[in-house]
């Protein structure tokens, strides 16, 4: 199963980027090495044997969080810039921080990237509704996205993750069967 840099695409194009941030030493490499946007994780698909089809299953998780912080997409610059224009107030602390948001995550919380001299390269969640609005995650992205671990499994049909398995000639993952145990 894909954890950490696995679940990033290596990058083959230059991006347009046309904001104005001098962007931190690691995240700048990570970003330019992999590709980075929406819906561009790499996807978890598996051929599900009932209807013999492939079905996309992906849940990326943080897993050195005590609850599960569940990470939809990560953010390309421009998408983070259009973020923190249309969610934060221009009056908003995140500024004054010196943050961008690089991941969108679930219930309205977003993982930063400090931008600013203090913070250089540290990943924090922002979540509105918390006691803590800014938690520390990691002291870089390299380490933040290195815990970061899918979960599959199928909570609908009862597929446990220990049911999956590959065939190297294959790119999709398939469900062992009771009768075809290995």
């Amino acid at each position: 199963m894909f954890e950490g840099l696995q679940l990033f695409q290596i990058r083959n194009t230059v991006d347009n980027f046309t904001g104005n941030i001098d962007l931190p030493p690691i995240y700048k490499s990570f970003y330019e090495n992999f590709l980075i946007s929406r819906s561009t994780l790499r996807k978890f698909e598996y051929l599900d044997p009932r209807m013999n089809i492939k079905t996309e299953m992906l849940e990326q998780l943080y897993t050195p969080d005590e609850g599960r912080l569940l990470i939809y997409n990560f953010l390309s610059l421009n998408e983070g810039q259009s973020v923190l224009k249309m969610v934060f107030d221009k009056d908003d602390e995140i500024h004054k921080l010196n943050y961008i948001p690089i991941a969108e995550c679930a219930t309205d919380q977003f993982i930063l990237l400090g931008i600013g001299q203090h913070n250089k390269d540290s990943i924090v969640l922002e979540d509105r509704f918390a006691k803590q609005r800014f938690t520390p995650k990691a002291s870089n992205i390299i380490d933040f996205v290195n815990d970061i671990k899918m979960v599959h499994q199928d909570l609908i049909n009862g597929i446990p993750a220990s049911k999956f398995y590959r065939n190297l000639t294959e790119d999709f993952w398939r469900v062992k069967s009771d009768d075809n145990e290995f």
